[in-house]
C-alpha cells in the first residue's frame, strides 16, 4: 500500500504546483502580491533632456514619502495600472508590453506585438485582459492581450490614426482622426466587435485622447486647427453615447515655428468629483503651455501656464521638467498644493 500512497502524494504535490503556478499567473488568491497604497504614483523618467528617452519608473508615495526605481528595460511608449494597483503594464518601443509587479518592479511576464508603437494599454476591471493600442504610418490598431495566457489575439484594424482609449461600461472607446476628420469607435470588450461610431465635426492636429469624466460620460480631447478663424485652439467633446455630445474650446498656447514641425502636447485628466485638468504645450520643451480646469458643467477656467503629463482620480498630480518634479494640484482650482523632485525627466506618469 506504500507505493499507491507515495504516488498520490506525488499527485497532490503536482497540483498543488500547478494551481500555485496559476494563481501566480493571474495573479489571484491567497497567494498574490500586495497592492501599491492608492497614494503611489508611476512615473515614466529620461536621464537626458529628452523625455521620449524614458526608460525607468520612479514609484512615489505621497504619503510616506518614500520612492522607489524600477528599469523597464526599454524606452516607454505607454504605461498602465491594474485595477487592483498589483500589476504595472508597460510598453516599449517596438512594440513589446512588459508585466512588472507594482510594488517592486520585478517583471512576470510580457508579450510582443512586433514592431508597431503602442501609444496606449486599457486593462479591464477584472484583470484578465489589457488592450494595447499601437500605430504605424499606414495604420492603427486594438490588439486584446490575454493576460493569463500572455498571448496577443488578432488586433482590430483601423486606417485612422489612433490615440489613448479608455474603458467605459464595457466598452472601449477609441478616438481615431486626422486634421479634417475625428470620429470615435466604440468596441465591446467582451466580443471585440466594433458596435458603432461617432462622427464628430472637426478634426484634430495631433492624436485626440479619450478621458474617462465619470460613469457615464467619456472626454475626448482634440487639437483643433481651424479654432476661431484660422488661430490653434483645444477642444474637449464630453460623449455620453455614440448620439450625444457636448463641446467646450479653449485658447491653445501659440505654435512656436512650422505647423509641420512643432511639438504638440495634449494632456487632459478628471478628479473623482468630474472636475477636468486640461493642459497643452507647444514647441521645444514645452516652451509654450496653457493649463485649465474644466468644470462638470464645461465651464472652462485658466490654472496656469505650465503643463507637464497628468494623472487624475483620487488626486490630480502632473509631473513637469525644469526643473524635474511631481506636483499636487488642486481638484477644483488646479492650484498647486506640493511638489517633490524627480529623478529625471518625466514622460508619462499613472495614479
Amino acid at each position: 500500500m506504500r507505493r499507491p500512497l507515495i504516488a498520490l502524494g506525488a499527485g497532490g504535490v503536482v497540483v498543488l504546483v500547478l494551481a500555485v503556478a496559476a494563481a501566480y499567473v493571474l495573479r489571484i488568491g491567497p497567494l498574490v502580491p500586495p497592492a501599491a497604497p492608492r497614494s503611489v504614483v508611476f512615473v515614466a523618467i529620461s536621464r537626458s533632456t529628452d523625455e521620449a528617452d524614458a526608460h525607468e519608473i520612479e514609484a512615489i508615495d505621497l504619503d510616506a514619502g518614500t520612492r522607489d526605481l524600477f528599469d523597464a528595460g526599454g524606452r516607454i511608449t505607454a504605461m498602465a495600472l491594474s485595477a487592483d494597483r498589483r500589476s504595472l503594464y508597460v510598453a516599449l518601443d517596438g512594440g513589446k508590453i512588459v508585466f512588472l509587479d507594482a510594488t517592486t518592479g520585478s517583471p512576470f511576464g510580457d508579450v510582443g506585438l512586433g514592431g508597431p508603437t503602442v501609444v496606449s494599454l486599457v486593462p479591464t476591471a477584472d484583470g484578465r485582459t489589457v488592450f494595447a493600442v499601437a500605430v504605424t504610418n499606414v495604420q492603427s490598431s486594438v490588439v486584446p492581450i490575454d493576460l493569463a495566457g500572455r498571448k496577443a489575439a488578432d488586433p482590430i484594424t483601423f486606417t485612422m490614426t489612433a490615440g489613448p482609449a479608455v474603458i467605459r461600461e464595457g466598452v472601449l472607446i477609441l478616438p481615431l482622426g486626422d486634421p479634417q476628420r475625428l470620429q470615435v469607435a466604440f468596441i465591446d470588450v467582451s466580443t471585440r466587435a466594433v458596435t458603432s461610431r461617432l462622427m464628430l465635426p472637426r478634426g484634430s492636429l495631433v492624436p485626440a485622447a479619450a478621458v474617462r469624466l465619470g460613469d457615464t460620460r467619456t472626454g475626448i480631447m482634440t487639437w483643433d486647427p481651424g479654432f476661431a478663424g484660422g488661430g490653434f485652439g483645444l477642444r474637449l467633446y464630453a460623449v455620453a453615447d455614440p448620439l450625444q455630445w457636448t463641446d467646450v474650446l479653449l485658447q491653445a498656447p501659440l505654435p512656436q515655428g512650422p505647423v509641420r514641425s512643432i511639438a504638440i502636447g495634449l494632456q487632459a485628466v478628471a478628479a473623482a468629483d468630474g472636475t477636468i485638468h486640461v493642459c497643452s504645450t507647444s514647441g521645444a520643451s514645452g516652451a509654450s503651455a496653457r493649463r485649465y480646469v474644466v468644470s462638470a458643467d464645461l465651464r472652462g477656467t485658466l490654472a496656469g501656464t505650465d503643463c507637464g503629463p497628468l494623472a487624475g482620480g483620487d488626486r490630480i498630480v502632473m509631473a513637469k521638467r525644469d526643473p524635474a518634479q511631481l506636483v499636487v494640484l488642486d481638484d477644483r482650482s488646479g492650484g498647486a498644493l506640493r511638489s517633490l523632485p524627480l529623478a529625471g525627466v518625466p514622460a508619462r506618469i499613472v495614479h
